[in-house]
């Protein structure tokens, strides 16, 4: 093919990369078959269900600011990020839950007051983060080095992403949400050791592109 041929194709070899990413891990369902229906509104989208009250559906993730669209318009992505805004969810579906609780490790992003990150490594055994319910998932937290740097930025600032990989075949799960520390958590006794225990309330659910994870 000619470089002019590919270029031509490329927003559509974009689109089907966006929709494979999300088929990878797969929704709870489609709208109709769980019976919701889907509201647009000004600053984002909503799902309401029969018994349930409107849910935030896209957070903040349905919406990019300039910056991030700038690059978006200078590299033509922007069909490609609106496509993946759309398969972010704001619960933990089944297919989720499955593939949280099969790592054994993941990447806990933080800030501080300031904005200032941090980046951790986590890790136990299959099963040591737990997924609660599909809003709520849990994992322990150790002595590690005594620097409590995450656990620190949690009671400061409680919004943190987490990463979770799958080095094998090269599938990504983003979860960014609100995240609260708890030595009196029931769940403390169930992980020996643990000093205490963190839950993170989801916001944003969404899997992430395989191509550059390393097999």
């Amino acid at each position: 093919s000619s470089p002019a041929d590919l270029a031509a194709a490329r927003p559509r070899i974009r689109l089907i990369v966006a929709e494979s990413l999300a088929g990878a891990l797969g929704r709870s369902g489609s709208a109709s078959a769980r019976g919701d229906a889907r509201v647009v509104r000004g600053g984002g989208s909503w799902w309401t269900g029969p018994g349930r009250a409107p849910m935030r559906w896209v957070a903040d993730m349905g919406r990019y600011h300039e910056a991030q669209r700038s690059f978006q318009d200078r590299f033509d992505t922007r069909r490609l990020a609106d496509r993946l805004a759309e398969t972010t969810q704001a619960v933990i579906g089944p297919k989720h839950k499955a593939f949280i609780e099969r790592r054994d490790m993941f990447f806990l992003a933080s800030a501080d007051s300031d904005g200032w990150p941090q980046c951790s490594y986590k890790g136990g055994e299959p099963g040591f983060v737990r997924v609660l319910d599909e809003t709520t998932l849990a994992f322990p937290s150790y002595d590690g080095n005594g620097m409590y740097l995450s656990a620190g930025n949690v009671l400061v600032n409680p919004r943190v992403g987490l990463l979770f990989v799958d080095f094998e075949v090269g599938t990504r799960l983003r979860l960014n949400g609100v995240a609260s520390t708890d030595e009196d958590d029931p769940l403390v006794a169930t992980y020996p050791g643990a000093q205490f225990v963190v839950r993170v309330r989801a916001h944003q659910v969404f899997a992430n592109c395989r191509r550059y994870v390393h097999r």
